[in-house]
């Protein structure tokens, strides 16, 4: 049985590398970006667009409702840091535990990926969003 429902729900999301280290390279970034790309594609999730710096990432996506975001994330950063580590040359690229999930709405989506798009920028100014830059309650 067919099951159809309307949904809109939008999400940032943010993970970090384990310890904050610097190790998102351009090279690196192109294996993460591509990854999750595909990734989203074969779960039905629409990408809006990717930022980050060299110690974290950030991207903004719609899901359908069926998608469990727990298990979903921990998949793309699985298969983040395996690919990374195999077109890279790399042993030991892993992500720090934990991720940040925030939802926001449809009309706000334009200021969304202006943030996410500015994170260089943004981290050298010291004018972050804290609730988007966040991994763990505080």
């Amino acid at each position: 049985m067919s099951h159809r429902a309307f949904s809109k729900i939008y999400l940032h999301i943010i993970w970090h590398t384990k310890g904050n280290l610097p190790l998102i390279t351009p090279d690196v970034q192109k294996v993460i970006y591509s990854t999750i790309r595909q990734r989203c594609d074969k779960s039905g999730v629409i990408l809006f667009g990717f930022g980050g710096t060299e110690d974290h990432i950030h991207f903004a996506v719609k899901i359908p409702p069926s998608l469990q975001i727990t298990a979903w994330i921990g998949e793309l950063k699985g298969a983040s840091s395996y690919n990374v580590n195999q077109a890279c040359g790399r042993e030991s690229f892993t992500w720090q535990e934990g991720y940040g999930v925030v939802s926001f709405r449809e009309k706000e989506l334009d200021f969304i990926l202006k943030y996410i798009e500015n994170q260089v920028e943004h981290h050298a100014s010291g004018k972050i969003i804290s609730s988007l830059e966040n991994i763990s309650e505080e």
